[in-house]
């Protein structure tokens, strides 16, 4: 096993900034030199390649800023677990990581951060934890093999372009906690045969015109009413 994970203190809780490393598989510590880790920071998982890689074994903690230099995309990481003391993924925490099919967030994440999973490309399904209550622009966007998303009750907004050219997506169920939806949210979700959300939810200039269009233009629309499309 080879990681270095960078990390800062503050107000006596411990962020990681970043994870650079060569394993498939990372378990992250829930406590840095006795401090909970509560946040994984911006560009986490930033990618990994040659002039990165970490010799030696184990895993170090550098309480420094990591390097600016980074990979364009992590072909690394497989595995990972978080523990529960993390409430909140930085902005392009997990972005393209594309060797990562599944990821099971602890139910003590709280926040997610713009582009937080973007282009996750062997993502196939996530279950998100009860607390969120945003889901941020582009937040799954380009998670092309990602086919079902299970949205908890706490969820009230969902932000522009969040499932952007998620081509696989096969199925989203609104809950009725959701009182706002982005703007094309649904573009380019072209194999997605089922969208419901509560009745007076205004999702249709949101949502329909840059998702049912679409695929009747390519022959596959199959009609929809206010609530639900069936597939």
């Amino acid at each position: 096993m080879a990681w270095t994970i960078y990390y800062r203190i503050n107000q006596a809780e411990a962020e990681i900034l970043r994870c650079v490393g060569t394993d498939p598989a990372l378990t992250l510590p829930s406590a840095i030199d006795g401090h909970p880790v509560t946040r994984l920071g911006s560009g986490c998982f930033g990618g990994s390649g040659p002039e990165e890689a970490v010799p030696g074994e184990g895993m170090r903690f550098l309480q420094a800023q990591p390097p600016k230099t980074a990979a364009r995309y992590n072909d690394t990481l497989k595995r990972i677990h978080l523990p529960e003391t993390v409430r909140s993924l930085g902005e392009r925490c997990f972005a393209s990581c594309r060797a990562l099919p599944r990821l099971e967030p602890p139910r003590s994440i709280t926040e997610l951060g713009e582009r937080v999973f973007e282009g996750c490309g062997s993502l196939t399904h996530l279950e998100l934890p009860d607390g969120i209550c945003a889901l941020p622009a582009y937040a799954f966007a380009e998670c092309r093999s990602l086919e079902r998303v299970k949205l908890p009750p706490s969820v009230e907004t969902l932000g522009r372009c969040c499932f952007y050219n998620c081509t696989h997506l096969k199925a989203l169920d609104l809950p009725d906690s959701v009182t706002a939806i982005g703007d094309r949210m649904l573009m380019n979700c072209f194999a997605l045969e089922r969208l419901s959300f509560r009745i007076g939810l205004n999702a249709g200039a949101a949502v329909l015109p840059h998702w049912a269009e679409r695929r009747g233009a390519a022959g596959r629309n199959r009609g929809c009413r206010p609530g639900h499309c069936p597939g």
